[in-house]
């Protein structure tokens, strides 16, 4: 049993019944549950100065969605979501329940002020420093990494009986941590980091946050966000997975007398209880969403809502059919082979005609799912609606093509779209000086650098509304490697290298000098790239990539298996290297939420649409009038 298991047992058994009378008030509220949550829903009951009394029983948080389901609790604290069999055990008492997130224990790693190395941490790395067989083999930190300095590595870990240290043992594979490491509070812990270089700490975030400047936070790579800095928000979002959430859930038929309770909660008064208990308050977005459980506007799961995935059958039977332009084609390609592997009977039928055609294959009931980089016009939507087709639209991101130019090169800081077709396009190939362009500009020599004929970026480049793109030109320097792009252009006057927002931002990280952005003139003005002009449209050498899917088609499992695909945390790493803007991994909870939402609207408009049938359907017993029988006889 993992140590995390353990110290729950241990709380349990420490705190089997906690019963706390807080007036005289017969009305009387009972709790069950965790033994971590419930002492702080005590302290937060008591900072709330409700009249009423608290009966808390800790049973374990399996046990406190019994007696929450079984009606032998008002509320039940959980140290995770309640699961689907115990929502439907709910379901089948006829209870309901509202979803309450009280807090967090975040796990933070620290480190010595000294220690520029120390900057963010991947859970492989954390295995190789914290478990019990590194204690004979892992001694310093060039052990851990050639790139390292030479520099004596020790540990200050919690005591073996703290949540902290459950969580930590939690986090790295096998049982227990390294012996040899020093073991402490949390003030013993930071005193140990921040008098020792290459000391690694292990504290909760709260304690970490009060030490800030005697140690420093480390950022974990837990997830496929990449590395994060701990803190309620990014354990909401799910992008630090090293932190423990602490729910109630409530009965809102039986439980009136803790109104004033949750209204205390969802001021934010009750943060400093959270704090004072050692643990870290919820982000200002969950803040807002507790208010919502607390006015009566939600009901059922709310923060899991994502967390109850979509279950993909282990056997699919039929055809999925995709249409419309190649944007981001590689991608749902191998997301639909991943799909049918395993799933032999499942096929997938690509037609990519452009975006115009996919909508009219959408909109005539020839496909089920179409890719576009255009929003439907006005006119495509009135063929679908005539066609009876109601298009449901999901996003996939946008792509931004960047350009960087030599720093000395004063003509390149603003490009008009036509000047870029004519540097870029086909039809230049051969043509070797700026001056081509005009008076304007130099007798520079022009030197171009791509990633491959074959990139998206290329597109994005050289596309014109309502015209054919432009082939790229064929004797551009074309290298793979975003980096070596950007400083070819920096050692050469004259050069232009084409980059994603993604590469770009990888150039900066690297410091390379002696390169300007290259600003875009469609028309309106020069407008930089940054991700607010990507956002807002002003900056032109962008695509959305967007997913439009009829909603009959929804209602298929086969079609609701391909786009959840499409959106999990498993294929995340893959269409994060497409280097789109706005699906980051914060955001994948928030859009299986939304495909969640279509699905259900498709099958409720689906079982309405049989119903209107089955009413429209003439009756035959109900013709059989004696009149009629009395013809049909005669």
């Amino acid at each position: 049993m993992k140590s995390l298991q353990r110290s729950l047992c241990a709380l349990l058994l420490l705190a089997l019944s906690i019963s706390l009378a807080l007036a005289q008030e017969s009305t009387v509220i009972r709790g069950a549950g965790s033994g971590v949550v419930l002492p702080l829903l005590q302290q937060i009951v008591v900072a709330s100065g409700t009249e009423a009394a608290l009966e808390l029983a800790t049973t374990g948080t399996a046990a406190g969605f019994t007696a929450l389901c079984d009606g032998t609790a008002d509320l039940a604290g959980a140290t995770r979501i309640i699961s689907p069999a115990e929502e439907a055990a709910c379901d089948a008492a006829g209870v309901t329940f509202q979803e309450v997130l009280l807090g967090h224990h975040i796990l933070a790693v620290i480190a010595n002020p000294a220690d520029d190395f120390q900057t963010c941490l991947a859970v492989d790395v954390l295995n190789t420093i914290f478990t019990p067989a590194a204690a004979a083999t892992v001694n310093n930190w060039n052990q851990v990494s050639e790139s390292n300095p030479d520099l004596a590595l020790s540990l200050a870990i919690p005591t073996a009986d703290s949540l902290t240290y459950a969580q930590l043992d939690d986090l790295i594979r096998g049982d227990g941590l390294r012996s040899d490491a020093l073991s402490g509070t949390p003030a013993d812990i930071i005193a140990a980091v921040s008098s020792t270089p290459g000391t690694l700490g292990v504290v909760d975030l709260a304690a970490a946050q009060a030490a800030l400047g005697a140690v420093k936070l480390v950022n974990l790579n837990t997830s496929a966000a990449g590395c994060t800095t701990p803190d309620a928000a990014a354990a909401e979002n799910g992008t630090y997975n090293a932190a423990l959430p602490l729910y109630v859930y409530l009965n809102p038929a039986t439980t009136a007398a803790v109104q004033p309770v949750l209204a205390y909660l969802v001021s934010g008064a009750a943060d400093v209880e959270v704090a004072n208990a050692g643990f870290s308050p919820v982000s200002p977005g969950a803040q807002l969403n507790n208010s919502r459980v607390a006015s009566g506007e939600v009901v059922g799961r709310l923060f899991s809502r994502s967390a109850v995935e979509f279950i993909i059958p282990g056997t699919l039977t039929g055809e999925v059919r995709v249409a419309g332009s190649g944007s981001l084609f590689d991608y749902f390609k191998q997301v639909s082979d991943g799909l049918i592997e395993g799933r032999q009977e499942l096929t997938f039928t690509y037609r990519m005609d452009g975006d115009a055609g996919g909508v009219r294959r959408l909109c005539n009931g020839e496909a089920d799912v179409i890719i576009t980089t255009t929003p439907l016009s006005a006119e495509q939507n009135a063929l679908c609606t005539a066609n009876n087709i109601t298009p449901i639209s999901f996003t996939m991101g946008t792509q931004a093509a960047v350009l960087v130019g030599n720093a000395a090169d004063e003509f390149t800081q603003c490009l008009t779209r036509e000047q870029l077709i004519t540097v870029w396009g086909a039809a230049a190939t051969g043509t070797d000086t700026w001056s081509a362009l005009g008076t304007d500009f130099a007798e520079t020599p022009l030197t171009l650098f791509a990633a491959g004929e074959g990139s998206e970026l290329n597109d994005i480049l050289l596309d014109q509304p309502g015209v054919p793109v432009v082939p790229i030109r064929s004797d551009i320097e074309f290298n793979a490697d975003a980096l070596y792009r950007a400083a070819a252009t920096s050692n050469v006057e004259g050069a232009l290298a084409l980059l994603s927002w993604a590469e770009y931002q990888s150039v900066l990280a690297n410091n390379q000098t002696r390169l300007h952005l290259v600003s875009v003139d469609n028309g309106s003005g020069c407008v930089a790239p940054s991700l607010e002009t990507i956002a807002d449209g002003s900056y032109a050498l962008t695509q959305t990539t967007t997913l439009v899917a009829s909603q009959a088609a929804l209602a298929s499992i086969n079609v609701q298996s391909y786009l959840w695909s499409l959106y999990t945390d498993s294929n995340y790493a893959s269409l994060a290297a497409r280097g789109l803007i706005g699906t980051d991994f914060s955001r994948l909870s928030d859009l299986r939420v939304s495909l969640q939402d279509s699905f259900d609207a498709a099958a409720l408009a689906a079982r309405q649409a049989a119903e209107a049938a089955a009413e429209a359907t003439p009756d035959p017993a109900a013709e059989a009038t004696p009149a009629a029988t009395a013809e049909a006889g005669s």
